[in-house]
């Protein structure tokens, strides 16, 4: 473009140099006499005329050297009202470009002017318009208007009924030991045993130019329940879940149940019989002499007395507490699938799956368990023998008579359990994996399923609800494996006995087949490592 076209876009002359704005919104340089400081330009430029913005600064400054034939492209002339977006459209900026005089001779307009230009850019939403009226200046990058981000919805939140830990509490204060445990949860028709507070959909939010911005919905979970025992109902926008029958809480297999519970209000005697039950059974008395007790599940014998020569007590897959103690006159067989929690055992045998727990003591029994633990600072084992595989915990062993007790444990070989450990928890894993994956189906064949979808059946939904309930099955295997295999980790070396207080001589220990025998009163603990017995 030549020289002489220029001057029809002159924007400012001096005897030095005249600046030129093309058509394209460029700004061109011509020298006239060579020689201008750069920082004179800054000065008496740059800082009267705020629109212009040097984009070349080489060749403004080579500019200035030389007189120039053709004008010279320095920059770009910048809008009196400069739009400035984030990248993610979530605020909009501007800068008023005029200097303080033009700034108050538009003071007037500029409210509108500034929308003006903001609508230009599609700028609509979140427009701070007290901003416009109150705080706008010259040179400044002002907010001028901000958008509001999504509000994620929330997870859903799922509660169930609390089943206390299987865990005694003893109370002795002084006269009386009361040693106590809540084994089972009972519940009657209609009580509530969990609930679920749906997720939400959260809230859009907007850009500054009206785009709407979809939130992230709240994860949803799955109520675990047995049908035929509990229902659901929606109560003040929860989805409630609450007894069909009366019996014993529990948590099988990842799904809450009530199971058949047979309360007996007094004692097993000849007006009860023999009792033989398929699911819980609670005694609020004793179990008297010569008479039995098996179940399927969990069993209470809640009396303060201790009951006698009782026949057996028999849990087929669960647990057994007995509060008041079993004196068994060398009759008394209890047996238990997982763990035997009783205050005091005597002259009988008890076989626990998983671990014995004696509040008091045990005198001249046979017990076999993974791990036997005498809970009580007074607690003594006196005679008889103890089997264990992986720990035995008692204060006191043997008495000052020097009673024959035989301590055993059978032991483990560690680097085995670790291996086995590892793999569990990569099995555990990948269920997880497969758990989530058939969860994502469910729910799709679920929403279908709502909109009565023509391309679902309600068959197709209860394969993948076959396929959960398998894997939840598994996933509860792997996980009471896995509480076994942490039991037996956390026993010092390959198989451990604790004697907090004393052991008295004729106590006869064995571990992993290491024998020794206790010839003086000892305290500590025994375990074995590389086929040698330590001590500590």
């Amino acid at each position: 473009m030549s020289f002489e076209s220029e001057k029809t876009n002159l924007l400012l002359e001096n005897e030095k140099f005249s600046l030129f704005l093309e058509d394209a919104g460029k700004i061109l340089i011509s020298v006239h006499q060579p020689g201008y400081d750069i920082k004179d330009f800054d000065e008496d430029v740059l800082k009267k005329y705020p629109r212009v913005q040097i984009t070349n600064f080489l060749n403004l400054k080579g500019a200035l050297q030389v007189r120039t034939v053709e004008p010279v492209n320095i920059g770009v002339l910048k809008p009196k009202i400069e739009v400035i977006l984030s990248n993610d459209k979530m605020k909009a900026k501007i800068k008023i470009n005029v200097n303080e005089t033009e700034f108050e001779s538009m003071k007037n307009d500029l409210e509108k002017e500034v929308i003006r230009a903001l609508e230009e850019h599609n700028v609509t939403y979140g427009i701070l318009y007290n901003v416009l009226k109150e705080e706008l200046k010259p040179h400044q990058e002002i907010v001028v208007a901000e958008g509001v981000l999504p509000t994620n919805g929330e997870d859903a939140i799922i509660k169930y009924i609390h089943i206390s830990e299987k865990k005694p509490l003893i109370r002795e204060d002084g006269k009386v030991d009361h040693y106590e445990l809540n084994l089972i949860q009972q519940a009657s028709v209609n009580d509530w045993v969990g609930e679920k507070i749906p997720a939400t959909a959260g809230e859009p939010g907007k850009t500054v130019t009206n785009q709407l911005l979809p939130p992230m919905p709240g994860k949803d979970q799955l109520l675990r329940y047995d049908h035929n025992s509990i229902a659901e109902s929606t109560e003040g926008g929860k989805i409630v879940l609450r007894a069909l029958v009366e019996g014993a809480v529990t948590f099988q297999e990842g799904k809450i149940k009530i199971l058949n519970h047979l309360i007996i209000e007094g004692d097993v005697d000849y007006d009860t019989g023999n009792i033989n039950f398929n699911g819980y059974v609670t005694i609020k008395g004793i179990v008297c002499d010569g008479f039995s007790v098996k179940a399927d599940k969990d069993i209470s014998i809640l009396g303060e007395m201790g009951s006698g020569a009782v026949k057996e007590i028999i849990s087929r897959e669960g647990d057994i507490y007995i509060k008041g103690g079993i004196s068994g006159k060398g009759r008394t067989i209890i047996k238990a699938d997982k763990n035997v929690f009783v205050k005091y055992v005597k002259d009988c045998t008890v076989i626990a799956g998983e671990n014995i727990n004696i509040g008091l003591y045990a005198i001249d029994v046979d017990l076999h368990g993974k791990s036997i633990m005498v809970n009580s600072e007074k607690g003594k084992i006196i005679g008889g023998s103890l089997n264990a595989e992986a720990k035995i915990s008692v204060y006191t062993i043997g008495n000052i008579s020097e009673r024959r007790t035989f301590v055993n444990v059978k032991g483990f070989d560690r680097q085995t359990l670790k291996k086995e450990l590892d793999n569990l928890l990569l099995n555990y894993k990948e269920c997880l994996i497969e758990l989530e994956k058939n969860k994502r189906q469910m729910k799709v064949y679920e929403a279908k399923l709502k909109t009565n979808h023509k391309s679902v059946t309600g068959q197709e939904y209860q394969v993948y609800i076959k396929i959960n309930d398998e894997l939840l099955v598994a996933i509860s295997k792997l996980e009471n494996r896995r509480k076994v295999l942490m039991d037996f980790l956390n026993s010092k070396g390959e198989g451990e006995v604790n004697i907090f207080k004393q052991a008295y001589p004729q106590t006869f220990l064995e571990i992993k087949n290491i024998k020794k025998r206790i010839d003086k009163v000892t305290r500590g603990t025994y375990f074995a490592t590389d086929n040698q017995l330590h001590f500590s």
